[in-house]
């Protein structure tokens, strides 16, 4: 061949043995009756400008037969390749296709003007390697017959990592070539996140059968498919134990499914997704039903975002618009969606009405809210805007009888550790909140207006409290606040800084508050004090300092005392 020197020519072999037939003495006609070759090496190499080592004939062929014509007219009985070795090298692509232990036996028999051929292939030592991606181990096996009049694949298995696929396949004539093609094959869904090193493609099994049709280079086929155990990988969706069966119509442009199903988290999801080629672009139009909400919450929460703390359940249906494009790159999804009180609530969580409206992007993490509206036994509320990792801003509006419910989200939302003193403080009240929630969704800021009724947070209670409120990681403050504790009244700025959600002990203050003939009883059970003081306050005071090390200041008249 035409390679460089000192590489693999592009033919050897160990042995080549040829057996002759006469096949007419007065004719003086021989033909090839046998051929075999042992350990035959092939190396085939495209260099990056495109050309290869294979050489071009000095002479163009005599003959304007087709090649599967003039290779039929040698008349070959039998041909065999024992342990054969191919290298096939694309450095321009790149590719490379690898293997040995080739072995293929062709045998013709009938007369010698109608010879048809059978033959077995046996090829399982191959690596495959593209571009970028994981080399696979690949195995072809295949028996097929050949003849004049076509072409027929008996039986042709194919099979890369852990999947194969199952073929037969008929030319009914070379001169008019017009494929059919039946096939069964699994594929294991590991295989393309391993391969194409993409970790975001999902695993689980997938068995399908069809078949098609190619006929001057356009192929139209049709067929079916069921997958099982699929499991999502996502760190915004992540589930396990998905099913998916459907059927799928296939051209040179696209492939069709429109009877898509997907069994999920107690429902079903149904609709029509379409590919294609160009750009692997994908489209899905689906309708979401009977899923549970105390199922899906888990399989969206994440770090900073633990949604699955406010054990709620809901029957959840939607409908929805998903387009990504690839090994699910790109991915978006917009739709409606509805929740309505289940049957049986999941145990440990409540009902929940709502009704939203959404977008959401995976490459950017920006989870849009149109509009949403909830509303439980003891809560309601209604929320727009956007969630995103960095630059959050969304409107909350929210009111509810029993605050206590919320304590796992709220200890969730600060990191407080489940069974941690933090997490053990007692919290309760009417409270009704109306502001936004801005910042990282890891780390988010609440700044709004509050107003609770017999609340307490730890020792704090109050019988009313209302302000403007801010908490974040980073700090606690109530601006323009008035608090009431039994006949005691007092206006109140507070100011604490936190370190991750808590008030440590070196963390400071501040606190403004002012008192009009306020009965110390209340104002110590207010300020979780005990002193054998009584008496009306009144007076204005400041405080400052750590919480290790606290300082109050201010001028007051106590009346009445004792």
């Amino acid at each position: 061949g035409l390679e460089p020197t000192g590489t693999e020519p592009l033919f050897s072999s160990e042995e080549v043995q040829a057996g002759l037939r006469i096949d007419s003495v007065w004719n003086r006609k021989v033909s090839l009756d046998e051929l075999i070759v042992r350990q035959p090496h092939v190396h085939i190499r495209v260099a990056k400008n495109g050309a290869t080592n294979v050489p071009t004939p000095r002479r163009p062929r005599a003959s304007n037969k087709p090649l599967q014509e003039e290779l039929l007219d040698l008349r070959v009985r039998h041909v065999r390749l024992e342990n054969g070795w191919i290298l096939y090298n694309d450095v321009k692509t790149p590719l490379a296709v690898e293997g040995d232990s080739l072995h293929l036996a062709v045998d013709a028999s009938g007369p010698l003007d109608h010879l048809l051929y059978v033959g077995n292939l046996d090829w399982q030592n191959i690596r495959f390697t593209a571009k970028s991606f994981l080399p696979v181990p690949v195995g072809v096996s295949a028996k097929f017959t050949v003849s004049r009049d076509g072409f027929t694949l008996e039986q042709g298995i194919f099979s890369a990592g852990r999947s194969h696929v199952d073929a037969h396949a008929e030319l009914s004539s070379f001169t008019d070539p017009r494929w059919k093609l039946r096939y069964r094959g699994w594929l294991e869904l590991l295989d393309l996140r391993e391969t194409l090193r993409q970790p975001l493609v999902p695993t689980g099994r997938a068995d399908f059968r069809g078949e098609g049709t190619l006929t001057g280079g356009e192929y139209h086929g049709s067929g079916s498919y069921s997958g099982q155990n699929i499991a999502l990988p996502y760190d915004d969706f992540h589930a396990t134990g998905l099913t998916s069966h459907g059927t799928y119509r296939i051209n040179n442009d696209g492939l069709e499914v429109p009877d898509f199903f997907a069994g999920a988290l107690g429902g079903k999801v149904t609709g029509r997704v379409t590919l294609k080629f160009a750009g692997m672009q994908f489209r899905a139009d689906t309708h979401v039903q009977d899923v549970r909400l105390a199922a899906l919450l888990p399989a969206i929460e994440h770090h900073g975002f633990p949604i699955d703390e406010l054990h709620w359940d809901a029957t959840l249906t939607a409908d929805t618009v998903e387009v990504w494009t690839a090994a699910f790159e790109h991915f978006a999804i917009s739709g409606k969606m509805e929740w309505m009180p289940p049957e049986e609530t999941a145990a440990g969580h409540e009902p929940v009405n709502a009704n939203w409206q959404f977008t959401y992007r995976y490459d950017t993490s920006l989870f849009t809210v149109v509009s949403g509206a909830f509303q439980t036994p003891t809560s309601r509320g209604s929320i727009s805007g956007l969630l995103a990792p960095r630059n959050s801003g969304l409107d909350l509006k929210f009111e509810t009888t029993s605050m206590g419910t919320y304590k796992d989200f709220i200890n969730a939302l600060r990191n407080a550790p489940s069974g941690s003193d933090d997490a053990r403080q007692p919290i309760s009240g009417k409270v009704v909140w109306d502001g936004k929630i801005t910042g990282p969704s890891g780390g988010p800021t609440f700044a709004g207006h509050i107003r609770a009724d017999n609340f307490r947070y730890s020792s704090f209670l109050v019988d009313s409290l209302d302000g403007d409120l801010t908490y974040s990681p980073t700090v606690l403050a109530l601006a323009h606040g008035h608090a009431r504790r039994g006949e005691t009244a007092t206006s109140l700025d507070v100011s604490l800084m936190l370190t991750d959600w808590s008030f440590l002990p070196d963390n400071s203050w501040t606190a403004d508050a002012s008192l009009e003939k306020s009965p110390l009883e209340g104002l110590q059970k207010l300020a979780g004090w005990s002193y054998p003081v009584r008496g009306a306050l009144t007076g204005e005071f400041h405080g400052r300092g750590t919480r290790m090390e606290p300082s109050i200041m201010g001028l007051f008249d106590l009346a009445d005392g004792n």
